[in-house]
């Protein structure tokens, strides 16, 4: 359950250089994790009535899908990637 203050701390965040203030969403279901833009989930969040979030609203809403392995029952996730498409998207 994502709060408003943690959506206003982000924005604010948001606003120093070199930040990307984000959401991290894991689909366990389907295994796969994706990275919003704090930005893109505001207007999500304003323009919208739905009180959750599924993957197709962030693909649709430019989330980015972060490579991932998976090592019996946890993740390993590739940060240095993700960092390297949230900073070739956004600068």
């Amino acid at each position: 359950m994502i709060k408003i203050h943690q959506i206003d701390g982000l924005m604010k965040a948001q606003k120093h250089e070199g930040v990307y203030a984000g959401f991290l969403f894991n689909f366990r279901s389907v295994e796969r994790t994706y990275w919003m833009c704090i930005k893109d989930f505001y207007l999500f969040y304003k323009f919208t009535n739905k009180k959750s979030i599924n993957e197709k609203d962030i693909q649709e809403n430019s989330g980015i899908l972060i490579p991932q392995v998976k090592k019996r029952i946890r993740y390993t996730y590739d940060v240095s990637k993700m960092i390297e498409l949230i900073k070739g998207k956004y600068t």
